[in-house]
Parts: C-alpha cells; sequence; structure tokens
C-alpha cells in the first residue's frame, strides 16, 4: 500500500523527534500506523499532535493525513491551528492557505477556495517567490477549470508552467503538463493530450513519482483504447 505522506514530510517529522520536538512521537507513531493501515489508531495519535503540537512540520502531516483519506473536517482543523500559529505574509503562510484552498476546493466551495488561492499568490508575489507562485497559480486554475472557464484555467495552468520551467520546478512542470493535457482532451485535442501526458509521464519517472508516472500511463492506454 503506498504511503499517505510525502518522504520529506515523513524526513520532517523524524528530524522533528531528533529534535526532541512536543508531540513528534505522536505524530511519528501515526505516520508508521498509518502505513500499516491501521487508520483509526493513526488518527488517535494525530488528535494528540493537534491538541499538543506547535510545530508546523507535524501538524502538516496531521493535515496531509486527513485530506489525503478525505476527511476533510479533520484536515480543516489541522489547517486552521497552522494558520493561528504561522508568521503573517511568510511562505508557511502561503503554503497554510493553498492547503485550505484546496480543502475548499473539494467540498466545491469554489468562492472560497478561489480566495484562499489567492491570498496564498499575493504572498508569493510579495516575497518573488516563484516556485511558491507556480505551485499556488497551478491550484487557483482548477477552479475555473472546475466552472468550465476552459480559457481561463488554460491560461493560469500555462503561466504556473512558464514560471516552473524558469525555476527548474520539476515536479510542478510535471503536474501543469498533467493538467494541460487534461484540458486538451476536454477540448477533444487528443493528439495534444497524448503529447502533454507522454511528457508528463516522463518527469514523473524521473522524480521515482510511480503514483503519477502509472496514472499517466492508465490516461494513455485510455486515448489508444478510445
Amino acid at each position: 500500500m503506498p504511503s499517505l505522506f510525502y518522504r520529506t514530510t515523513v524526513e520532517e517529522v523524524q528530524a522533528a523527534l531528533a529534535e526532541g520536538v512536543v508531540a513528534a512521537l505522536d505524530a511519528s507513531r501515526a505516520i508508521d500506523a498509518a502505513d500499516r493501515g491501521e487508520f483509526a489508531i493513526a488518527a488517535v495519535s494525530f488528535a494528540s499532535v493537534l491538541e499538543r503540537a506547535t510545530d508546523e512540520r507535524l501538524l502538516f502531516a496531521g493535515f496531509q493525513f486527513h485530506f489525503r483519506r478525505n476527511e476533510f473536517s479533520h484536515a480543516e482543523q489541522f489547517v486552521r491551528r497552522r494558520l493561528a500559529l504561522a508568521e503573517r505574509g511568510s511562505p508557511v503562510m502561503a503554503r497554510i492557505l493553498t492547503n485550505l484552498g484546496l480543502i475548499h476546493f473539494f467540498r466545491d466551495e469554489l468562492a472560497e477556495s478561489e480566495s484562499a488561492f489567492r491570498a496564498a499568490i499575493e504572498i508569493d508575489r510579495a516575497r518573488s517567490d516563484e516556485a511558491a507562485l507556480a505551485r499556488d497559480m497551478g491550484n487557483l486554475a482548477l477552479v475555473p477549470e472546475k466552472r468550465g472557464d476552459l480559457d481561463e484555467a488554460e491560461r493560469l495552468y500555462r503561466e504556473a508552467l512558464a514560471i516552473a520551467e524558469r525555476v527548474g520546478a520539476s515536479a510542478i512542470i510535471a503536474t501543469k503538463l498533467a493538467n494541460l493535457g487534461d484540458i486538451a482532451l476536454t477540448r477533444g485535442n487528443r493528439d495534444e493530450a497524448r503529447s502533454l501526458w507522454t511528457r508528463a509521464i516522463a518527469l514523473f519517472a524521473a522524480l521515482g513519482n510511480e503514483k503519477y508516472r502509472a496514472e499517466m500511463a492508465g490516461k494513455l492506454q485510455g486515448l489508444d483504447v478510445g
């Protein structure tokens, strides 16, 4: 069973544990339990993290656990806790806002989602943080895409892609190519979708991201049989 957590998330929790950070042991135990498929046990440990922790690394792990299990109310509790602790206008604040935007997005609360993404983008621009800007602009594009405004969604995805290519953010490049492939297919441009997804597959493979590489490969197979 694939892990619910980014490798960097696990590494950050282990670093916090080595530093003796409060509640790091709870977070570490929660990750181990989740990766064994013992989600109820993991949830109990993450509840302790939410109650006791002030370290962003641990709280992000709790957000990631609940978000990836589509437990959006619990995920939002971790986001609200992180917002209360984060420095205004910081890169961490931008990351938290985009997490909040995603929660609203998957609840179909599109106005709230757009507002959170735009607040994150405002921080990114103020800090001239282009990698974060590419990330957050790509997330913002999800909103018009879901509304059916493909022109605006494509514009945002292409702008995010151009920024990501400029700063060499390979993971963002791959996901934006995948997103643009989806739009191309929706428009009926099967050859363009194939080209974009093929490029995305190569990048996901180079990044060692088997989950998304396989997802893209499945979409290509769908084109062949469709």
